[in-house]
């Protein structure tokens, strides 16, 4: 026995979605009740039992709850199934149309912006079945954006606490060129006397200045990385 996830899709899941099929077939309309039962599996699944993903097609595979043994007829790549960041894990897909399940995702995809395609896709539900509720709808942008969350959360404290790093270290800067400047005084005095531009003594403090951050730069880049 294998634990694994698994969904139960129709005809046209793997092109909406576009996921690839890697080997053999996606479901079709004749995988109905009256069919043969059928399964398509990913591709790490196919590669742990039968090695790879031509080699899954045509062999059987029982999947509790779901009725008799089933023939795996395509292999889908492996895509995310639960979170952004997991491994690759065994996946089994059945045809809905042989595992029907009361609660549904009506998944879809079209040229035209998300609004008009949610009005068309409740038009056409109602048309079928005006009783048949539909709870809520969302785009695939939505869906990323919630997945993605806890780490564009992180990402902004890292650059916000990057930003106050790099201000309090230029704020560090400042205060040690100003401080070199105090202490040169009487050197800044000479050499305005033996006729220095005020732009050199300027640009010769900021040469230091510079010099000292590009070294603190390239310490920092060295240790982040």
């Amino acid at each position: 026995d294998l634990a694994f996830m698994s969904n139960a899709v129709g005809p046209d899941y793997f092109h909406t979605l576009r996921i690839p099929v890697v080997a053999g077939r996606g479901f079709e309309d004749r995988d109905d009740e009256t069919a043969a039962p059928a399964a398509v599996v990913n591709t790490t699944l196919a590669q742990r039992f039968w090695g790879s993903a031509a080699n899954a097609i045509g062999k059987r595979l029982r999947v509790s709850g779901a009725g008799d043994w089933r023939t795996v007829v395509g292999v889908a790549a492996d895509v995310k199934y639960a979170r952004i960041n997991e491994s690759p894990r065994p996946y089994i897909y059945l045809p809905v149309l042989q595992w029907y399940r009361p609660s549904l995702i009506l998944r879809a995809r079209g040229a035209a912006p998300i609004d008009v395609l949610v009005e068309q896709m409740r038009a056409r539900v109602a048309a079928l079945d005006p009783d048949l509720p539909i709870l809520r709808a969302s785009s695939m942008a939505n869906a990323m954006r919630g997945a993605m969350m806890l780490y564009d959360l992180m990402a902004t404290m890292l650059f916000v606490f990057g930003a106050a790093g790099m201000g309090l270290a230029a704020l560090g800067t400042y205060g040690l060129v100003s401080y070199t400047v105090k202490q040169s005084t009487h050197e800044i005095g000479i050499r305005m006397a033996l006729g220095a531009s005020d732009w050199s003594v300027v640009r010769a403090f900021l040469t230091r200045g510079v010099r000292l951050g590009a070294v603190g730069a390239v310490l920092g880049v060295l240790g982040a990385l």
